[in-house]
């Protein structure tokens, strides 16, 4: 897995906060396991997302609903950092650490 990039360009770790959308490169995975270039949450705390500390823990998201009450509804106004087009979920047992 690659670092989290915006834009094409590896941003220095400590940009990075928590609650920000980014795209991530995730490879390539198993069936069932998201993979490819993809919208995600940062979730580690961005006191903690330092050069000292290189790596970044997001949850990934998706655009295919699936009735699952622990996911979360997440709409494109509602978003900071890297924009989403579409209404998406965030699905919290998919967390990454890239």
């Amino acid at each position: 897995m690659s670092s989290v990039t915006k834009s094409g360009i590896i941003l220095p770790y400590y940009q990075y906060k928590k609650g920000q959308i980014v795209y991530a490169d995730l490879g390539n995975n198993p069936s069932g396991i998201e993979s490819g270039i993809r919208p995600c949450m940062v979730i580690s705390n961005s006191r903690s997302n330092h050069g000292y500390a290189p790596q970044v823990t997001v949850c990934l998201m998706t655009t295919k609903f699936k009735k699952n009450p622990v996911h979360v509804r997440i709409l494109p106004k509602d978003v900071s950092g890297y924009s989403i087009k579409q209404e998406s979920e965030l699905l919290p047992e998919q967390n990454k650490t890239i």
